[in-house]
């Protein structure tokens, strides 16, 4: 097949558009291309038009062979803009935008004794950090292949949009040729860690350079390829991020509880400067000093999660530069300490529900919850696309001076602000309330049932089996019988743990009531928080099947796949139901029939992982993926009202 990946320097259109395009433009004279040896190349005998006029203006003969005529090539060149700017349109509407605001200085004066010195330190060390984060953006770009505007870029609004949101100009939903802010088309396979031309399969003989996160790769004349460090790869932006991190440590160093975190931002400067392969050994011990101190940040900021979204670094191999400042939420640990004497209570009812001694016994809950912060600024590898936004992280990715270390001490950390956002009021109830009967729409609450959903799935995380734990009186793991279902098993156990969880709170509420202890309109109260939170975790799952299905067929996370599972399942015993001639969901609260059906999908989901079969697993996983199960979803449907919701 001829070499024809472009034409005039611009990517070779598909006949259809191509056609559609020309005929927008020239209307009834118009060209046609037949493309008659379906090789997708643009060849001046495959163009035919009404009449030999029309087509001289397109088509020349030279020297005895037919050539393309400059009028041809502008107008090539105008239905590739056409095509480009529909396809830019289209990916702006993958995603819309939330504006996180946040006085700072009313913050620090709500939330802490600081004195006037001390906001002072605060804000021009934040002033710093916002500096330092601005380099690493540009390094972020670079890494991906984008290395800034250049005057012969004429943008429009909608790619000065596009790049202004995704910090660069390339699509992340549609990752065709055509879909970039830039007006030249560059070539997508563009990025910034390896030589350009180079597929991963050339470098499988060189795998300490392909797989080293922190470092780029050059290919040398003899063809052999070498690893060069971050720290040299981008020194002049380094240097200045680093000189910013330095600075900012000596403001928060005037303030006592941000020692440890003036500390952590020196060794961080130290690290981003070393030449070692694994330079962040002494920085992530300093970032867990700082995470456990009383500071009042969240931070994190460098080389840490490897390629994806389809831009740049298609091995998938590098860390990539990011930054993330927040603010710790101090009503984390008010919610646990609230809910702590119920905890060893629902331990010992899991135990009950598992009702098999062999297989599990209950334990003394030890609780592990993530970090919980409310994120102010961010760039780089966070800032998300079409296919959702960072509500959360698990890092460090690597341990020790070779990146291998195990056990490695990680935190787990929750963005709540960001959570709430991308599931909130406005997006939800617009794309995925409709799918409901129209009387569970006011009992969508995200205000009411975010938070307390998020913390509730991760204090589930700490019930019952878990990864890591050993079965009664067995060396193995509960984990370990779970195969490639390990992971959406744990989403699960700890999404459907809270929705049971829910139900044993207003259940004792109930024997409250009937005991004196609350009154009538406090029982009410405990119902009606109950209906909410429940829209609002079903509502949830509808959104990530959606995200799993909008090609027809599954294929989606953790979170996606518990979704089905949960869904289907309430569905098949009577918590949710479907009305086929108004093509609604609804929920079953009558008779505790929905909470009924959670007790009963929980019951399942623990014997299933207390026993440790992968098959069992996977039938009930694949039941609902792709099985009779998935017909229950109503994806079509889901799709027909939802298909076009962005991510926040």
């Amino acid at each position: 097949m001829p070499n024809c990946d472009r034409l005039f320097g611009l990517p070779i259109l598909p006949v259809a558009e191509f056609n559609r395009l020309i005929k927008e433009q020239l209307g009834d004279k118009s060209l046609a291309w037949n493309d008659a040896d379906s090789d997708g190349c643009i060849a001046p005998q495959e163009l035919s038009a009404e009449s030999p006029e029309i087509l001289s203006s397109y088509v020349e003969v030279k020297k005895g062979a037919k050539k393309f005529t400059s009028e041809f090539e502008n107008l090539y060149k105008s239905s590739v803009e056409l095509y480009r700017n529909e396809k830019i349109k289209r990916e702006l509407e993958l995603t819309y935008l939330e504006e996180i605001h946040t006085d700072f200085d009313r913050w620090l004066r709500k939330n802490t004794d600081a004195n006037e010195a001390q906001i002072s330190a605060y804000k021009k060390g934040v002033k710093e950090l916002l500096e330092a984060a601005s380099v690493m953006q540009v390094i972020y770009q670079k890494q991906i292949g984008f290395n800034g505007l250049t005057g012969d870029e004429k943008l429009t609004e909608a790619d000065s949009a596009l790049i202004g949101r995704y910090g660069h100009p390339f699509c992340m939903g549609d990752q065709g040729a055509f879909c970039m802010a830039l007006p030249s088309l560059s070539a997508r396979s563009l990025n910034g860690v390896f030589p350009q031309g180079i597929k991963c399969d050339d470098m499988k003989g060189d795998l300490e350079g392909l797989e080293n996160p922190f470092s780029t790769v050059i290919q040398n004349s003899d063809k052999t390829f070498a690893t060069v460090p971050y720290a040299i790869a981008y020194k002049k932006d380094i240097s200045a991020a680093v000189e910013h991190l330095r600075a900012a440590a000596v403001h928060f160093g005037e303030i006592s509880r941000e020692v440890p975190f003036s500390r952590h931002l020196l060794t961080l400067a130290n690290a981003l400067e070393s030449e070692k392969p694994f330079p962040f050994l002494e920085s992530d011990a300093s970032w867990h000093v700082f995470g456990e101190s009383d500071s009042i940040f969240m931070f994190r900021a460098g080389p840490d999660e490897t390629g994806g979204d389809g831009v740049g670094d298609e091995c998938q191999t590098k860390a990539r530069f990011h930054f993330r400042l927040g603010l710790k939420v101090q009503e984390a640990k008010a919610f646990v300490d609230k809910y702590s004497p119920y905890f060893q209570k629902w331990e010992n009812k899991v135990a009950d529900l598992i009702g098999d001694s062999k297989n599990y016994e209950a334990t003394a809950v030890v609780m592990n919850l993530p970090e919980f912060s409310d994120t102010i600024y961010e760039t780089g590898d966070d800032i998300g696309g079409p296919n959702g936004t960072p509500i959360g992280q698990t890092l460090p990715n690597w341990c020790g001076a070779d990146g291998k270390e195990e056990p490695c001490k990680r935190r787990v950390m929750i963005y709540r602000n960001k959570t709430l956002l991308s599931y909130g009021d406005k997006i939800v109830k617009k794309y995925i309330m409709p799918l409901f009967k129209s009387a569970h729409e006011e009992e969508f609450s995200s205000e009411d049932a975010g938070l307390r959903a998020v913390l509730l799935h991760e204090i589930g995380h700490n019930f019952g089996p878990q990864p890591g734990k050993p079965k009664p009186g067995a060396d193995t793991t509960f984990d370990a019988g779970m195969g490639k279902w390990r992971g959406a098993m744990e989403e699960m156990k700890a999404e459907v743990l809270s929705l049971f969880f829910e139900g044993e709170l207003l259940k004792e509420a109930r024997a409250d009531f009937k005991a004196g202890k609350i009154s009538k309109t406090d029982l009410a109260k405990a119902e009606t928080y109950y209906r909410k939170r429940a829209v609002y975790g079903i509502a949830w799952a509808e959104r990530m099947i959606l995200r799993a299905t909008r090609g027809g067929k599954f294929e989606g996370n953790a979170y996606s796949k518990l979704s089905a599972v949960e869904v289907g399942f309430l569905l098949e015993s009577g918590g949710l139901s479907y009305d086929e001639s108004s093509k609604e969901f609804g929920f079953n609260f009558a008779g505790d029939k929905f909470m009924n059906g959670v007790e009963q999908l929980t019951k399942k989901m623990l014997r299933i992982y207390a026993g440790g079969s992968e098959q069992d697993a996977s039938d009930l996983f694949l039941r609902y993926m792709e099985g009779d199960g998935f017909k229950l979803l109503h994806t079509d449907r889901l799709r027909e009202i939802a298909g076009n919701m962005p991510s926040a």
